[in-house]
């Protein structure tokens, strides 16, 4: 598993056959590098762009964040911060003190590695603990970076090293009102801030909260915006007793905020703690409102950074007339980084856990991803599964456009003998339709594509 963790070098443009007669460009990103915390990484771009002519682009290279520039210009590098995860707050403290005597400002390094969004006309590539850089997709099959440390405007005007206060991971994104939503934490009153982007206009609104938490996504409605309050709780003071600052505090509650659109306030549903990083969607019923997510219940109040809990898909029913809740675990299958598409969501399937992972100390352990599993979000049902061959992983994040679903995978067997193994690793990006059916398996050459998180899809309008 540890092969799948190394870093991998950019790449220039590289062309590849294809069968699919598309055109618009598969994006993924995620920390690249080795060190002691997996999370640190600068974040790298690895991306497929479609031609329409039989021709696809393989091309991978980093976001040109200001951290990077930075230590080009001072001849220096960042020290990591979320190795304190396992190290202890401590770690942390040191860390940002020793950046901030090194390059004179913002002592967390930028490393834009965890997600890709698109607000208004421009994507970029986000993280939750420093600003976002806006990005450029080409119809060469490149990008660029265009700006790095962008406050987007001067939307967002504060930012905080432990605490975030930039956009958090996802955002979710209205066609019938042009109204893009995004949440974001910190560890100040109101504690939660809800960010509506549309064409012409951005609109803030403080969302009260009891307690710092770590929020991660969102989803939306016609009528609500759904955001979570869940105990993942975010306190700066653990630092000083030498804790990370984010760690399960179950004690504290849980509870569903329903934003109104229309109204512009939020009423609050208590349901049971647990941790929710990613939520499906969500369906409007006569009775009230529907929400699944994959949730999962962490065994002990260690951050759930540096440990794994398994994630299961879950559904909250909310009656708005009599305020009850009602929650149903929908499987028993372990899955992961759900996306969806009308009523269907798809999954990869959690193979297993493992660890350590060598190269870093941060997460402790990983996970193996071995498949794609489509679940109707309003029955719960399993529709199709698709398990990969033996010694194949996914490594992104399932990607839907036009009628497919992507993904990229990698071969490689599991032993302790990593650094042989990775130069026998192959990659490729297999395509689906829509019930899991394999419609081609793109082989990317010499091409390695290592462990990453999220993906988006650029259509052909979008590509300059």
């Amino acid at each position: 598993m540890n092969a799948l963790f190394l870093p991998q070098p950019p790449s220039p443009p590289h062309l590849l056959p294809t069968t699919l007669p598309i055109i618009g460009t598969i994006a993924r990103i995620g920390p690249n590098g080795s060190g002691e915390g997996f999370l640190d990484a600068d974040g790298m771009l690895t991306t497929l762009t479609f031609l329409g002519n039989g021709s696809t682009i393989f091309y991978r290279d980093y976001v040109d964040t200001l951290g990077r520039k930075n230590e080009a210009m001072f001849n220096k590098k960042y020290e990591g911060t979320l190795k304190a995860s396992r190290y202890g707050g401590y770690s942390m403290l040191i860390s940002l003190f020793k950046n901030f005597i090194k390059f004179k400002n913002y002592p967390q390094k930028d490393t834009c590695n965890t997600s890709l969004g698109k607000i208004g006309n421009t994507w970029y590539a986000k993280m939750e603990q420093s600003l976002p850089s806006s990005l450029s997709f080409l119809k060469s099959g490149t990008f660029k970076t265009v700006e790095s440390f962008t406050r987007i405007n001067n939307t967002l005007l504060n930012s905080n090293p432990i605490s975030g206060g930039a956009l958090s991971a996802h955002s979710r994104y209205d066609p019938e009102t042009d109204e893009t939503f995004s949440i974001t934490y910190g560890s100040e009153p109101p504690f939660l801030r809800l960010d509506v982007y549309s064409s012409d206009k951005h609109t803030s609104y403080p969302i009260n909260i009891p307690t710092p938490v770590m929020v991660h996504d969102l989803t939306i409605s016609s009528q609500f915006v759904i955001i979570l309050d869940f105990p993942l709780t975010l306190r700066p003071r653990r630092l000083i007793t030498n804790e990370f600052p984010v760690a399960y505090e179950p004690s504290n509650g849980a509870r569903i905020g329903l934003f109104n659109r229309k109204k512009k306030d939020v009423e609050w549903f208590e349901v049971e703690s647990c941790v929710v990083l990613h939520l499906c969607g969500c369906f409007e019923t006569k009775e009230g409102i529907e929400i699944t997510g994959l949730r999962s219940e962490p065994s002990s109040e260690s951050s759930y950074i540096l440990n794994y809990t398994p994630a299961y898909l879950h559904k909250w029913s909310i009656d708005l007339k009599s305020k009850n809740v009602i929650e149903k675990r929908l499987n028993s299958q372990q899955l992961e980084f759900p996306v969806t598409k009308g009523e269907n969501c798809y999954c990869l399937k959690t193979h297993s856990i493992q660890g350590p992972l060598l190269e870093h100390v941060s997460p402790k352990d990983g996970i193996l991803l071995n498949g794609i599993a489509k679940y109707n979000l309003k029955s719960g049902k399993l529709l199709k599964e698709y398990t990969l061959p033996k010694n194949s992983w996914a490594v992104s994040e399932v990607s839907l456009f036009h009628s497919y679903v992507g993904i990229f995978v990698s071969e490689v067997e599991i032993s302790s003998d990593y650094k042989k193994l990775e130069d026998n690793m192959k990659s490729f990006f297999y395509v689906f339709d829509e019930e899991l059916e394999v419609v081609e398996v793109i082989d990317l050459k010499d091409k390695k594509v290592n462990y990453g998180l999220h993906s988006a899809f650029i259509e052909e309008e979008d590509l300059v």
